[in-house]
């Protein structure tokens, strides 16, 4: 049985030239790995008893699931294959979201946009100093994510973004796990006290949280870095890369979310994006 350690995760905001508070993480203890918990930077566990094994990027005090669980991301970007980049100074691993003889028509019993939210932008930090800016362009998620009424379902129903259910996505997806790239990559990896099929693609409004967190992403894997790389990393930070999500637009089309400005696109399924998974915590 899972046990939850800490579940009052906090991403909160902080003050425009004031620093961004480090994110919580998930670890994993290495005496147990069936025992996992939640820790804020001033409670990191041992690194000689636990080990790091995503960032909290949607916190489950934010209700967007709505069952209280937390959005897990992994610590680094993935290859096709399902492992995960753990050497270099960026995210510059990408893939394509299906093969090409898949672009025909859109998928089948698939919760989509197909196009009828516009594209637009999400909130962006500008530097690690710094408060989002903000880009109140439909599709958007609010900062600091004060809407913590809002469920998935309900989110869904208000065209805020596509939807939140990357899980049920990338289930669809993973009918051909040959055919659809992105998704079986996720869907295959796995870390010390995870499974292959833990995590996932994850879908556009989940994803959408990054822009706006980003350098906060980034100052926690270099913290963790430090503390548990033992001489080398264990994640490997985000970058002004464009990353794919599990939110079909079209027969032809994804929706991605750029990291360099916040934006929310649909792009060709064949482009070659970055891939980081998710898991709910």
């Amino acid at each position: 049985m899972r046990r939850r350690i800490l579940l009052s995760a906090s991403n909160g905001g902080g003050q425009p030239g004031e620093p961004m508070p480090p994110l919580s993480v998930l670890f994993v203890s290495k005496n147990d790995t069936t025992q996992k918990g939640i820790f804020e930077k001033d409670n990191w566990p041992s690194a000689s008893d636990w080990t790091p094994i995503g960032i909290v990027v949607v916190p489950g005090s934010h209700r967007r699931y709505g069952d209280g669980t937390n959005g897990v991301m992994s610590l680094g970007c993935l290859n096709t294959d399902g492992t995960m980049q753990t050497t270099g100074t960026k995210d510059d691993l990408t893939m394509i979201w299906v093969y090409d003889n898949s672009f025909d028509t859109p998928l089948t019993n698939y919760t989509t946009c197909n196009g009828s939210n516009p594209k637009g932008y999400v909130q962006y930090q500008a530097n690690s100093g710094s408060t989002a800016l903000s880009y109140y362009t439909t599709p958007n998620v609010a900062y600091p994510y004060t809407d913590l009424t809002a469920t998935e379902h309900s989110v869904i129903t208000a065209g805020c973004l596509s939807d939140y259910d990357g899980v049920g996505n990338t289930n669809i997806l993973n009918a051909s796990t040959s055919t659809y790239y992105a998704a079986a990559a996720c869907k295959k990896f796995k870390t010390s006290g995870t499974s292959a099929g833990d995590w996932y693609l994850p879908a556009e409004g989940e994803l959408a949280y990054l822009p706006s967190i980003r350098y906060q992403v980034n100052d926690t894997i270099s913290a963790l870095n430090t503390k548990y790389g033992n001489g080398s990393q264990v994640g490997v930070q985000l970058t002004n890369n464009t990353y794919w999500s599990s939110s079909e637009y079209a027969g032809y089309g994804a929706w991605y979310v750029a990291m360099y400005g916040g934006g929310v696109v649909d792009g060709n399924k064949n482009y070659d994006f970055c891939v980081r998974a998710f898991m709910r915590f």
